[in-house]
């Protein structure tokens, strides 16, 4: 992919920035300024293009990685490149889209992470008065592989968990791993 081509993706996606939109995504652990509608409209028009996605991402640019999440083809990431993304992704909706827009798409979904689940995004209450906070994981493994779910805050400070609600949904009608 050209430079000249992923500077022009850059300049678009600087001008689509709304500090408006920022506000709000920084209320829910994201860092960019894009509305998501246009962020489409603009992966509508570049259509397929691996290479490109490959240097969005690179960038570092949450927008960017959005975008990449839209234009790229699943199929033709290695297991290894998949597992780096999934480490380098930082905000909530660059976690979301990327494991149901990229990795559940791939033939290496199962066992990637290597450690400690990265596929959390998080989602705050909308009303004033909500004290709560859900969070939702994929977690990918191999049939017949025991599976454990460990709960605790990570704050800065103590805090009493008063309730969690645990919810398992299993997929088995996937394709056999190899």
């Amino acid at each position: 992919m050209s430079d000249t081509a992923l500077a022009e993706v850059m300049a678009e996606l600087a001008a689509l920035d709304d500090p408006k939109v920022r506000e709000v995504n920084a209320r829910h652990g994201d860092d960019h300024g894009v509305n998501l509608t246009r962020l489409r409209e603009v992966a509508k028009r570049l259509k397929t293009q691996q290479d490109l996605a490959r240097d969005l991402w690179a960038t570092g640019d949450s927008a960017a990685r959005l975008l990449a999440t839209l234009i790229c083809r699943p199929k033709a990431f290695e297991r290894d490149e998949l597992d780096a993304m999934l480490r380098e992704a930082r905000t909530p909706k660059e976690r979301d889209w990327l494991v149901n827009y990229v990795v559940k798409k791939s033939p290496h979904a199962d066992g990637l992470g290597g450690g400690p689940d990265t596929t959390c995004t998080e989602h705050e209450a909308h009303n004033p008065g909500g004290q709560y906070r859900s969070k939702h994981h994929a977690l990918f493994v191999h049939p017949g592989t025991p599976v454990a779910i460990r709960v605790r805050h990570n704050g800065g400070s103590e805090a009493k968990v008063i309730h969690c609600q645990l919810k398992l949904a299993v997929q088995d009608d996937v394709a056999t791993p190899p």
